[in-house]
């Protein structure tokens, strides 16, 4: 849980607890949905892989291409937006050589998206994927 949506509930509990003692006990609310937090949210993009891994980001209609030369990749940055589903990224990596193929996106400091690889698939790469998709 996020310390804002932990805020939230704190909040929540004191100013419903300093309600009269004689309203009706209901079920509790809701946990907040996590997508649906306010921003600003903290997003972390993490790659890494063997010196061949190839690393291709997407958002917002354009695509980026780096190749890594076994450096790791870490980037992190902060959004405005309330809804994660409003965010729209994709990180894509992968690699032929042995070793592992890493990818992770957080927001927040919660994992949303990680995969890893080692064996390479039918088209000969390990290949990962971590995609905060655009919600409907």
């Amino acid at each position: 849980m996020t310390r804002l949506a932990l805020l939230i509930a704190v909040a929540a509990a004191v100013v419903f607890g300093c309600a009269s003692s004689q309203a009706p006990q209901g079920p509790p609310p809701p946990a907040p949905d996590p997508q649906a937090v306010p921003g600003p949210h903290t997003i972390h993009v993490t790659v890494s892989g063997p010196d061949d891994t190839v690393m291709r980001v997407a958002r917002a209609g354009t695509q980026t291409q780096v190749e890594l030369r076994g450096e790791p990749f870490e980037y992190e940055f902060t959004e405005e937006r309330d809804r994660l589903g409003e965010l729209g990224i994709a990180v894509y990596a992968r690699s032929a050589s042995p070793g592992q193929v890493h990818c992770g996106i957080t927001v927040n400091g919660e994992v949303v998206a990680e995969q890893s690889a080692r064996e390479p698939g039918a088209d000969g790469f390990a290949t990962v994927g971590c995609t905060i998709p655009i919600s409907a």
